[in-house]
């Protein structure tokens, strides 16, 4: 599975003069992979079933940023697959979620990533905060 994902707008907060500033990010485009299980450092928790109307599988993806010097990401996501169909037992539809940074995707549809940092001291007066930001764009899945 290859999926190409990109951002129509984004938006967030740069850290300058001992406060948050909202910014306009330049848009990004990214090629999401489905790379081998020993890829992806941690160990996966196992896939379960929700009644009959859900699956989730973890999956490792490779995530890499086009135009940036950038290494690759591998990291473990979530496939969630619902409304199956109950004769012939395949899904109707899918929906990508990872956790860090926080990214939901459908592979032919809308995506939404979302990059924030966990760190809230007060005590950052200078630029050394980290920039906020969320994208929202499309995706679509591609022959490898």
């Amino acid at each position: 599975m290859n999926i190409f994902c990109v951002a129509e707008k984004t938006i967030g907060f740069n850290w300058s003069n001992g406060e948050w500033n909202p910014v306009q990010f330049n848009n990004k485009k990214r090629l999401i992979v489905k790379s081998h299980q020993n890829q992806c450092n941690e160990t996966p928790e196992k896939d379960f079933h929700i009644d009959n109307a859900y699956h989730n599988k973890r999956v490792c993806l490779n995530v890499r940023e086009l135009g940036e010097g950038g290494r690759p990401l591998s990291r473990y996501c979530e496939e969630r697959f619902w409304e199956y169909n109950e004769y012939s037992g395949t899904p109707r539809k899918l929906q990508i979620s990872c956790a860090i940074p926080k990214t939901y995707l459908s592979p032919n549809g809308w995506f939404h990533y979302a990059d924030i940092s966990e760190y809230t001291e007060e005590d950052q007066k200078d630029d050394g905060k980290d920039s906020q930001y969320i994208e929202v764009g499309k995706c679509s899945m591609i022959k490898p």
